[in-house]
């Protein structure tokens, strides 16, 4: 049996309508022998997981390895069930509403091989085949609201990551899991929103910054065009992160302050550039919320 070079870690929930596209573009951009790569989904206690376990070994075989979760942890706790039953030295962890659209195996591989100082290396997000994602990589939230849209916007448009103040999307990203089990893996506290950037935190805490890379040469599809604007969302993703950083000791008063700080920039940009009338109307809402909040914690 050949030793299995990468880890692919999807974890699932109710996603037939995504997985079974995302396991056909692993195995159309599969650049390095079909039995060094490991597939690994994780079910997060869906309503038919069995069906779709059988469709995925139909897709790759009978050695996929396929998981159900004894609960719905959350994306943090379910990639930590998956990367703990793998067995190659490197992982993607990926949606399942991802696509590859180019061989990355092989190169990701050689990145690592040549940087033993590499945890994670990120690639660079399209929305479709001709769309760039302005969210490839971000600036984290200690940064001023202001300046982050600013700093993350040019950061992706021209390829420039700042490793010791900008994470990877957690969409779809390489791991060297023994750097990354050190440094504790993903919060299993945490049910979802916000991982990308409290690992990186973790990482940089243990290992600095030379072990963050982007790779903008290697590019997936994350399709989230369709998503409506959402306030609950918007809101998931404040309390996400005011949640973890407060186990940083970061008071919540500075991130919500940093996110009302952000959403100022963005309406002020999207009068003049424009933008739905729904995200709008969210926008209006989120402001509010947000300085509620922030009343809340003074």
């Amino acid at each position: 049996m050949s030793q299995k070079v990468v880890s692919i870690i999807i974890v699932t929930y109710n996603s037939e309508r995504d997985i079974y596209d995302c396991v056909r573009s692993i195995v159309a951009n599969a650049d390095v022998p079909r039995e060094c790569l490991e597939l690994v989904v994780v079910d997060n206690c869906s309503r038919e997981p069995e069906a779709m376990f059988a469709q995925l070994r139909q897709l790759w075989g009978e050695d996929a390895v396929l998981i159900r979760n004894t609960k719905n942890g959350g994306y943090g706790q379910g990639n930590n069930v998956g990367l703990r039953a793998a067995s190659a030295p490197l992982a993607l962890i990926m949606n399942p509403d991802v696509r590859l659209v180019m061989p990355v195996f092989q190169c990701a591989a050689a990145r690592f091989e040549a940087n033993g100082d590499l945890a994670v290396m990120g690639l660079k997000q399209m929305t479709s085949a001709n769309r760039v994602s302005t969210n490839s990589i971000c600036c984290d939230w200690l940064m001023s609201g202001y300046l982050r849209p600013v700093i993350s916007a040019l950061a992706n448009r021209f390829d420039w990551f700042w490793p010791r103040r900008m994470y990877v999307q957690g969409s779809c990203f390489f791991v060297r899991r023994s750097m990354f089990e050190s440094a504790g893996m993903f919060d299993e506290e945490h049910f979802m929103y916000g991982e990308e950037e409290d690992i990186h935190y973790r990482l940089l805490a243990r290992y600095g910054a030379s072990c963050y890379a982007y790779d903008k040469g290697l590019r997936y599809i994350h399709q989230t065009e369709d998503r409506a604007p959402s306030l609950a969302y918007e809101k998931r993703i404040v309390e996400a992160n005011v949640s973890l950083y407060r186990k940083k000791g970061v008071a919540s008063a500075i991130i919500l302050n940093h996110f009302l700080q952000n959403l100022r920039f963005v309406m002020m940009r999207d009068c003049c550039f424009g933008t739905s009338r729904e995200q709008r109307a969210v926008n209006e809402q989120l402001k509010t919320y947000l300085k509620t909040r922030l009343k809340e914690e003074k």
